[in-house]
């Protein structure tokens, strides 16, 4: 109990000896000890910190692989300026390490961390690096709660190749074998680039997060031993904390080479598990100069219009389907339509079938000329044996790895990225589809390339190779055509515009059995294709749309699911803020399928925060704040698991779910108008809360506002946000009486628009420019609906007087 003492009175103490250099802002204190060859952060007020912060290595000697860390060598640390420390120390006697740490007084709960390794003058066989860890076998503890019990860790997919799956486990569960993944055990404490661990009692969070990695996918993880695990106070740390890079192999690390440990962001105690996870989106966005359109793309796409997935497309079917699509969806908003697979002689030659007798460019040419991004579907790195590329090259592919025999076709390989006629190959191959018309392209099975088998280097790993070649593919493609890729995230931050979040989904509800019965892909757990899957999907990487790129998170549909619950997944998709493709043949859809689909377009970008997401397997209540306003959709999902509690409660299907909306803690102060979209329905007034009750399989979109002492606008038809893309620049005009806003009508469309009326305030007459006079019709004492037809596409002035 010496030294925990002694832990005890450093994490409490605001001092620290004059000698040590430090970095210190308003909330963060980080300290080197170098005695012990580590670092500490702790709060300035709080007990929060991360204590025993060292580097270490896993090294062969003897055929034995053994850990070496920079506990107990000397650390030597000096400062650069207020905000940067720079520090060396040694891990043992074959490696150096260095570490840049910098602080911001604009962001007081951030710190970046910069390692570097380098082999001393007798080389080193290496394993694995750790940049960063912490044990409590070498009295280290991550503070954060007054139990690891009561705390929830996000992860961003795990042990390199999950990346499809993203779980959320408790706190209190040690670190998992590294040897094991969640395709072989229950659970993995090894998260992919990134990982928040939050305390549900105090709504704080840590996190920690690689901004890059050029080598490997860093891997991060929290712990606790309960056994090694001592009380500081009374709180009980985790035991455990670390951000390691494995390497597939062992490897022979010359003397004198270098090799990068990344830059890690750790935010630090920060208030809210949300504000931290989007900061961290946003410092991938700002590191790696992220640049997105405007808005995310909606499509269509030709792989899910039938079942089993259509592959026989041709020149006939995709024109008339151009057509349709334009006519039913163009004026409100649909942007691009994609050909998938099945428009290719052979997966590796990629030229036009026969049934493309005229070439690709016609057919690009002519989805554009209707007023859509023509998009096509390609998948560069990898070949079928039956292709003129393999027959020909051959020994241009790889050898499968021990996954990639899993899961990859027997008859498919990838190409070997390191060489060089293979670089050549795919840059003609990127540059096809801008010469032929094509405005969009979707990457498949790239990630081949990692479950392929390749000769061990230090330098030439498989990730390393993989964005090498994804680079140049990408610079070859040109700024002109839109980037979306699928799969293994962490190695695409700073390539991809548009990114597959997780697997595919389908027209089933809970995915698995329920995707069998019905004739899809039946994979269950972590395997699981459907539509709540991707709405976990949806919900556990929000933080990356809009800032690392448009999360797409594949198919919306119609058939095989009742309308409640396919408007409930379109309600979700379309709040979640990404890109949103159609997976129906438009000839099959009902005019109510049709109207369904067109009101969640256009697509706007804005993401909607899913509260619960720390509390719901899926998550049930999505926020969108919208200035003083706000869009709320809330959700019942039918079974579902309550997280909150540990081990978590099984929530049944079948029974009425209620949700209690604390207005308070939205941002309203005051009484506020709830308006629902899909019902067309005032809901009322309400102050400090409301309840509202769903029926299972459903959804409700709220629009919120606070009341005014004037008329005011509660939201419309057209649009699920209710405002942004549809209505803008609201206004009342005390002196005249007249309530204005600008309204993007759609032709043919009959909007309806719903008025707030207060009690004394009659409505006297609208007026919208370029069209005939609204009707107005009132629907209840304060409220009051003004109809009309679309006369054509485009903005205008809508106006109501009161007498």
């Amino acid at each position: 109990m010496k030294k925990l003492s002694l832990w005890v009175g450093w994490l409490f103490c605001a001092c620290a000896p004059a000698a040590t250099p430090r970095l210190e802002n308003a909330s963060l204190i980080v300290e080197p000890d170098p005695a012990r060859g580590a670092i500490h952060i702790r709060e300035v007020s709080g007990p929060a910190a991360f204590i025993g912060l060292h580097a270490a290595a896993e090294i062969e000697e003897g055929g034995e692989l053994r850990r070496i860390a920079s506990l107990p060598s000397a650390l030597s640390c000096r400062r650069q300026g207020d905000r940067e420390l720079s520090c060396q120390g040694a891990l043992g006697t074959q490696l150096d390490v260095e570490w840049n740490i910098r602080i911001d007084p604009d962001r007081p709960r951030q710190v970046l961390f910069s390692t570097e390794f380098g082999a001393r003058s007798q080389g080193v066989r290496l394993r694995r690096l750790w940049p960063l860890r912490i044990a409590a076998g070498d009295d280290g503890a991550v503070v954060l709660g007054r139990d690891p019990a009561q705390a929830r860790v996000l992860m961003n997919g795990s042990d390199e190749l999950v990346d499809f799956f993203v779980d959320l486990i408790a706190g209190d569960r040690p670190l998992s074998d590294p040897a094991s993944n969640l395709l072989l055990s229950d659970y993995s404490s090894y998260s992919n680039g990134s990982a928040l661990a939050l305390d549900l009692e105090s709504g704080t969070a840590h996190l920690v997060g690689f901004l890059d990695f050029d080598w490997t996918v860093p891997l991060v993880a929290f712990g606790t031993d309960r056994q090694l695990a001592r009380p500081i106070g009374d709180r009980l740390p985790f035991s455990d904390f670390l951000a390691e890079a494995r390497f597939p192999w062992t490897v022979d690390v010359p003397a004198g080479a270098r090799l990068s440990g990344g830059t890690a962001l750790l935010v630090l105690a920060e208030p809210s598990a949300f504000t931290a996870l989007e900061a961290y989106g946003d410092a991938l966005g700002a590191y790696h100069a992220v640049h997105l359109p405007p808005a995310p793309l909606s499509g269509w796409d030709s792989w899910y219009t039938t079942k089993p997935p259509r592959t026989d497309l041709g020149a006939e079917y995709i024109l008339d389907a151009a057509a349709r699509l334009s006519e039913t969806f163009g004026e409100y908003g649909l942007s691009s339509m994609q050909l998938d697979e099945g428009w290719q002689d052979a997966w590796g030659d990629w030229n036009p079938r026969d049934n493309f007798p005229n070439g690709m460019a016609p057919i690009a040419a002519d989805i554009r000329r209707r007023g859509l991004v023509p998009e096509l579907w390609l998948a560069p790195f990898c070949a079928i044996e039956e292709s003129r590329l393999y027959r020909e090259h051959a020994d241009w592919f790889l050898p499968k790895g021990l996954y990639g025999q899993v899961l990859m076709p027997a008859d498919m390989h990838a190409l070997d990225p390191a060489r060089a006629e293979v670089r050549d190959y795919a840059q003609e191959l990127a540059a096809r589809p801008a010469s032929w018309g094509f405005g969009s392209l979707k990457l498949d099975f790239a990630y081949y390339m990692l479950l392929a088998e390749y000769p061990p280097h230090f330098e030439r790993t498989p990730v390393r190779l993989y964005r090498e070649a994804l680079r140049a593919f990408r610079e070859r493609l040109g700024d002109s055509v839109h980037f979306i890729n699928i799969s293994q995230c962490v190695p695409n931050y700073g390539l991809a515009q548009g990114f597959r979040i997780g697997l595919d989904t389908w027209p089933c509800w809970d995915g698995g059995e329920d995707c069998a019965r019905l004739g899809y892909p039946g994979g269950g757990g972590i395997s699981a294709q459907g539509i709540k899957p991707g709405v976990r999907m949806a919900a556990r990487r929000y933080w990356m749309n809009g800032r690392v790129w448009f999360n797409h998170q594949d198919q919306v549909f119609f058939r095989d699911v009742s309308q409640d619950e396919a408007t409930a997944f379109l309600s979700a998709a379309a709040l979640s803020g990404g890109m949103v493709s159609l997976g129906e043949d438009v000839a099959n859809l009902t005019p109510s399928q049709v109207d369904r689909f067109r009101r969640i377009l256009p697509l706007t970008g804005r993401t909607a925060r899913p509260l619960d997401l720390f509390t719901r397997e899926f998550a049930e209540v999505w926020h969108v704040p919208l200035g003083e306003s706000a869009v709320l959709g809330l959700f019942h999902w039918g079974h579902n698991r309550d997280l909150s509690q540990n081990p978590y409660r099984d929530m049944p299907d079948g029974v009425e779910r209620r949700h209690a909306i604390d207005l308070g803690a939205l941002g309203f102060s005051g009484p506020v108008l709830a308006f629902e979209f899909w019902g067309e329905e005032f809901l009322g007034e309400f102050a400090g809360g409301l309840e509202i009750a769903l029926m299972p399989h459903s959804a409700r979109v709220l629009r919120l506002r606070p009341r005014p002492g004037h008329p005011a606008i509660l939201g419309d038809n057209r649009h699920i946000l209710m405002g942004p893309g549809t209505l803008e620049d609201e206004t009342w005009d005390a002196s005249s009486r007249t309530l204005r806003v600008r309204v993007h009508t759609t032709r043919d469309f009959e909007h309806r628009l719903a008025v707030w009326v207060p009690p004394g305030a009659v409505p006297r007459a609208a007026a919208l420019a370029g069209h005939f006079a609204p009707t107005l019709e009132r629907l209840a004492e304060t409220v009051v609906r003004a109809r009309f037809i679309g006369a054509d596409t485009g903005w205008h002035d809508f106006s109501l007087s009161f007498e």
